[in-house]
């Protein structure tokens, strides 16, 4: 804790504090420790599969297939735009808990021609160690959107984005802009009862979009910085224009941009967020540390 004592928190020792630390990130203090149930790993089926730009279509188009059909939740899929000097390919990563995929859940990303495909079964760690880390060499900086559905028309407008702001920000010394689509099946968030920090409701599971930004030269740091907010702002408003109801949607708090709003993150949830910090931290110790504060 932040005054010094430790202290074992479970949800009925302490609901509040519990409640707080599932996803309040570093507010209350520092944990040193938590306990998972956990389950047997065996082995598993996936890999990175990268495609050029003239599959743009076909990849789109199965990307929005998967998100509007898979029921699985051993299945899962991220979609990686990658554009360089105005050329967008992708990055997918397939995946599935099992050593194979069921027929005609991943059967159509495995059909597009490829660059690149490393699929195999597999451990886990053989999995993890498969994909690309992200680059630490350079500056970067993350933001989010969060939506309900992937459809073509906003995958293409993904695309378009990616391209845009790569070339706009070429002079600026960006080497590439990335939009990476997550999408989970909308019981995303049933998974648990127990109240938490965030997400702020459970009623129907956000899709997140990573928008990653990466540059060198430090004097082009808010530049960077305000096409991230501007890039996320206009997919927002896309997504909104297409008929979804995200223009208030909670945004992903490990993807969220460093000034976004709490309120954004936490919803109605940042009252109760503020009075248990001022509980466990009354003199603001883990002000002290960065992220989102309360």
């Amino acid at each position: 804790m932040p005054n010094g004592t430790v202290k074992n928190v479970t949800a009925t020792s302490d609901p509040d504090l519990f409640f707080g630390l599932r996803g309040g990130f570093n507010n209350f203090g520092i944990v040193t420790r938590f306990t998972l149930k956990t389950f047997p790993q065996q082995l598993v089926w996936g890999g990175l599969i990268t495609y050029a730009s003239n599959e743009l279509a076909r990849v789109n188009q199965a990307t929005a297939n998967f998100t509007a059909n898979n029921t699985d939740p051993r299945a899962q899929i991220i979609t990686n735009y990658i554009c360089t000097l105005g050329i967008t390919e992708v990055a997918e990563l397939v995946f599935y808990d099992g050593s194979s995929p069921p027929k005609g859940i991943l059967d159509e990303f495995l059909a597009i021609p490829y660059l690149t495909k490393n699929v195999s079964t597999r451990t886990f760690f053989s999995l993890v160690q498969s994909f690309a880390p992200n680059a630490t060499e350079t500056r970067t900086i993350f933001n989010t959107v969060s939506v309900l559905d992937y459809p073509v028309s906003l995958l293409e407008s993904i695309v378009n984005e990616s391209v845009f702001w790569s070339k706009s920000l070429e002079p600026s010394s960006a080497w590439i802009t990335s939009y990476a689509v997550e999408p989970f099946l909308p019981s995303l968030f049933d998974h648990s009862s127990t109240p938490s920090a965030y997400p702020p409701l459970r009623d129907r599971g956000l899709l997140p979009l990573n928008i990653y930004f990466g540059w060198t030269l430090n004097s082009s740091d808010g530049i960077m910085q305000e096409a991230a907010r501007d890039s996320a702002a206009h997919i927002r408003q896309l997504a909104v224009a297409g008929g979804q109801d995200v223009a208030d949607a909670a945004s992903y708090g490990n993807y969220a941009i460093f000034d976004t709003p709490v309120g954004r993150i936490y919803g109605d949830n940042v009252p109760r967020l503020q009075a248990i910090k001022a509980a466990a931290d009354p003199t603001n110790v883990m002000g002290l540390a960065g992220g989102f504060k309360f």
